[in-house]
């Protein structure tokens, strides 16, 4: 899984939520329209099940 895009200009906010205990993470980009937004942590877990196979 890819999270971001190629372009620099793209914003990064991320906001603590205390009920789940971890970041929430919003990327946008102007250039692309690209858009993402979910919990960090599960970015991290999606890449270390990759590094088990």
């Amino acid at each position: 899984m890819v999270v971001g895009c190629k372009h620099k200009e793209q914003e990064i906010k991320t906001k603590w939520d205390e009920g789940y205990g971890e970041f929430y993470c919003y990327i946008y980009c102007p250039i692309c329209d690209y858009y993402w937004e979910g919990y960090t942590n599960n970015i991290i877990g999606n890449l270390h099940q990759n590094d088990n196979t």
